[in-house]
């Protein structure tokens, strides 16, 4: 008698649907998992725009102020750098002879207030460190314009010593913080980070690129008094604004900088302003 072998199974037949749907599964993948490759290779910050990410942490921090805002008080760990904030709203200077008999306040925007370095690296330290007998301070804040030095500068006493440093955005409309939990920016992964902020960082690199928020007439009007005040000191390697400062003394522009995209000195473009700017405050202020 013959055996009958059973017939085989044959696999179920894929309709249309089913083969639609694997694929799209398959390409949903493939897209999260490049985009997953792609935040890791830009957290890599090939160009450096870690600073606005280093920026925004500070920015969240923010509280009314007499000259328009300072950070709120305590040790701020950022990407590559430790910025510590003082009661009164001025960053440490850890060189400063905190007992000297005479004051030297350093106004100013981020170039000044050192956005990028630690505490010690800053100009306005390295500049502390050879003025023994002296009490140095670093009252800028970053974005600071010249509507807001001369209300900081205002504050000071009348026998302090004041440092002006001017940098170029010193014309640009005053930042109006928001101090409202509302004003804090959430947190931008660095896939979000790049595509927001590139095409402004790419733009700035064409030479003809001009500071089209910039008030000359506004700078030159509010920058005069500061003129005749002797108190105060103007320093600035900016060749716009600089020459509209009535005797201010110019430098060299520092030669290194933090990164491609960050424009601020990095720790020996510090040292480099430093060096300048010293023996030029020992003569005025007869410091030698």
């Amino acid at each position: 008698m013959t055996e009958l072998t059973p017939p085989t199974p044959s696999a179920p037949q894929l309709t249309r649907g089913t083969i639609w749907a694997r694929r799209l599964i398959a390409v949903l993948f493939g897209i999260v998992m490049a985009m997953g490759l792609l935040e890791v290779l830009l957290s890599l910050d090939p160009i450096g725009l870690r600073y606005i990410r280093d920026y925004l942490q500070l920015t969240d921090h923010i509280q009314p102020a007499p000259a328009g805002y300072a950070y709120a008080p305590g040790v701020y760990l950022l990407s590559r750098s430790t910025v510590t904030i003082q009661e009164d709203g001025t960053r440490a200077v850890p060189a400063s002879d905190t007992t000297g008999a005479e004051t030297l306040v350093f106004v100013g925007d981020s170039v000044t207030f050192g956005l990028g370095v630690s505490d010690d690296q800053t100009f306005v330290n390295l500049v502390a460190a050879q003025l023994p007998g002296v009490r140095v301070v670093d009252a800028a804040m970053p974005a600071f314009n010249i509507n807001n030095i001369r209300r900081l500068v205002d504050q000071q006493a009348p026998d302090v010593r004041i440092v002006y440093m001017i940098t170029d955005n010193d014309a640009d409309p005053e930042f109006l913080a928001d101090f409202s939990a509302a004003g804090k920016l959430p947190y931008l992964p660095w896939t979000a980070l790049y595509i927001r902020f590139l095409p402004t960082v790419v733009q700035a690199t064409d030479p003809s690129y001009g500071n089209a928020g910039s008030d000359l007439g506004m700078y030159a009007r509010e920058v005069a008094p500061l003129a005749n005040d002797a108190r105060i000191l103007m320093i600035g390697y900016d060749n716009a604004l600089t020459p509209l400062a009535p005797g201010a003394v110019m430098i060299r522009p520092f030669t290194t900088q933090l990164s491609f995209a960050d424009k601020h000195p990095d720790a020996n473009g510090h040292r480099e302003i430093a060096d300048q700017i010293l023996p030029v405050i020992r003569a005025r202020f007869g410091w030698g």
